[in-house]
């Protein structure tokens, strides 16, 4: 599935991947309330083992893409 993970501000983020079918150019984090994964964005491209990182983002912004 080689999705690209990430924690930004103690949230988990999947970034692009495969889903056996395609690739993806969605942005999703998991939502431990719900315990299920929601999608919150999507990429201009398509991905496929894109490097991502961890940060702390101002808490000012809305979006980390």
């Amino acid at each position: 599935m080689t999705v690209g993970l990430a924690v930004v501000n103690g949230q988990l983020y999947a970034v692009g991947g495969f889903d056996g079918t395609a690739y993806l150019k969605t942005i999703e984090f998991y939502d431990t309330e719900q315990n299920q994964w929601r999608l919150c964005g999507s990429m201009n491209y398509r991905r496929l083992g894109g490097g991502v990182g961890v940060m702390r983002a101002p808490q000012t912004e809305n979006r980390i893409w």
